[in-house]
């Protein structure tokens, strides 16, 4: 549960670059490259996981690390913290609504395959 409520707050928390960007300065003209940053939840509906993980930074997260918190406090937030958890595992294992389609054709061509077969029978 740990990893997933670190998860969380690394996702609604920015991280903050403490090394300057190295500027060639042979490399004039040009713009010095830019930072991507990659949502690991890309293409999947993330807004309840964010909106959970930001409810917990607000409530237990001050500034860049957590304060002493009253563990007894957070372990009873049991419904954050379970609502969180099943919004990861939604998240860990949504299906592409393409693979879906694709499944369901493959399901389709069986049942085809099989009436074809019974006609010949």
């Amino acid at each position: 549960m740990d990893k997933i409520i670190g998860e969380a707050l690394d996702y609604v928390t920015p991280k903050e670059d403490k090394e300057p960007v190295a500027v060639d300065p042979k490399a004039k003209g040009k713009k010095p490259a830019e930072q991507v940053t990659t949502d690991p939840f890309e293409g999947r509906d993330s807004a309840a996981f964010k909106n959970l993980a930001q409810q917990l930074k607000e409530k237990y997260l001050q500034g860049p690390q957590l304060p002493a918190v009253d563990l007894v406090e957070l372990v009873l937030d049991d419904q954050l913290l379970v609502s969180l958890f099943v919004e990861r595992i939604k998240l860990a294992f949504a299906v592409d609504r393409e693979t879906s389609d694709l499944k369901a054709g493959v399901k389709r061509e069986r049942e085809i395959l099989l009436q074809i077969e019974e006609i010949e029978a």
